[in-house]
């Protein structure tokens, strides 16, 4: 199964002072990684003009 990672996530997990309390949730992101289940989506782009 391949999973979407949310920004808040990405946040967490790049931020230089990571709270203690997360590092949980980034060694399961860092294991996603590392066997290729992390999808990541394309830009999405609201058109203001139609």
């Amino acid at each position: 199964m391949n999973v979407v990672v949310d920004t808040s996530i990405w946040s967490l997990a790049l931020r230089r002072n990571t709270p203690n309390d997360v590092i949980s949730i980034i060694n399961k992101l860092r294991n996603l990684i590392i066997h290729g289940r992390v999808v990541l989506l394309g830009v999405t782009r609201k058109d203001y003009y139609s």
